[in-house]
């Protein structure tokens, strides 16, 4: 599905739409389905000022496509959710991973890679100001002897949004 479309009025900020499912399926006369470019969800927020989920339908649309053309659309209805954050100032900080333990012996970590590298929070001027990163909780390397990944969640301040809640982290095992 494309994605969603929001404004917000002043002092709001809309982190970025959350639709599930994120494909859905279309049927049809191949005649009619040649003519369908997108399939998406018609949000109207009512200027909320606090997080907006709903359960809307699922609109096919394209070139020539009207209300007399019957297509199907499966599942025909989508849950939006729309993370609202007063405040409506932003900032972009980097992600420090927090590691525990130590490698098995014999080995050592040679490096750590954090995906995204930086996330988007959210909050008021004051607030943001005084945050220069954010940490993950810990992720335990205790007696590892080979690389792996995982997710690690984001340890989030009070009074903050964030456009995600976890990372991928990837940890660099190598015998010494």
């Amino acid at each position: 599905m494309e994605k969603v479309m929001v404004s917000a009025p002043p002092g709001v900020h809309v982190v970025t739409p959350v639709v599930e499912p994120a494909e859905v399926l279309v049927s049809g006369p191949e005649s009619i389905l040649e003519n369908v470019q997108s399939a998406h969800v018609e949000v109207d927020t009512g200027g909320a000022q606090e997080n907006f989920v709903h359960i809307l339908p699922v609109v096919g649309s394209g070139n020539s496509l009207d209300d007399k053309y019957q297509i199907m659309v499966s599942p025909s209805m989508a849950k939006v959710f729309i993370p609202v954050v007063m405040g409506g100032f932003e900032k972009r900080v980097p992600v420090e991973v927090v590691l525990t333990g130590a490698p098995a012996a014999g080995y050592e970590m040679k490096r750590v890679v954090v995906q995204p590298q930086e996330i988007r929070i959210f909050g008021y001027r004051d607030m943001l100001n005084s945050i220069n990163h954010l940490s993950t909780y810990p992720v335990n390397i205790s007696g590892k002897d080979r690389s792996f990944t995982t997710s690690a969640g984001i340890k989030i301040p009070a009074s903050v949004d964030t456009e995600t809640v976890a990372v991928n982290v990837f940890v660099d095992v190598k015998q010494k």
